[in-house]
């Protein structure tokens, strides 16, 4: 097996983080997935080619605590680089983010979840 590093930043939460559940009528619906960008490498830093499963899950603590949601999808990945939209097979319940800061885990194949996990942020669209 073919040990792998994400080496990820949050490039952009490109939708909103359901800032809340109860909409005025006048707004738009707030959209309910979000963008996660990345780059997988393995472990000599060498891009990882083709469809691989990630689950993706919120914590409400950056390690250990409880997870609020998780989805797993599986992904083609190119020259390493993958997007993909959270929320797009298991939605995101808008109680997840009540305030506080969550984390997100990611784990690819059967590897461990990847360590740090990333605290979410507000986007623009959130504000």
């Amino acid at each position: 097996m073919v040990s792998r590093r994400l080496d990820y930043k949050i490039v952009g939460l490109l939708t909103s983080l359901l800032a809340s559940a109860v909409a005025e009528p006048a707004r738009a619906s707030v959209p309910g997935t979000m963008t996660q960008q990345g780059l997988l490498l393995d472990a000599s830093n060498s891009p990882i080619s083709g469809a691989q499963q990630f689950v993706f899950t919120i914590y409400d603590a950056a390690t250990g605590g409880t997870a609020l949601w998780t989805e797993t999808q599986m992904i083609t990945l190119d020259g390493g680089y993958f997007s993909t939209q959270l929320g797009s097979v298991k939605s995101i319940p808008p109680s997840v983010f009540s305030g506080a800061t969550v984390y997100l885990g990611i784990q690819v194949g059967s590897d461990a979840e990847m360590t740090p996990r990333e605290a979410m942020t507000s986007v623009p669209y959130a504000l």
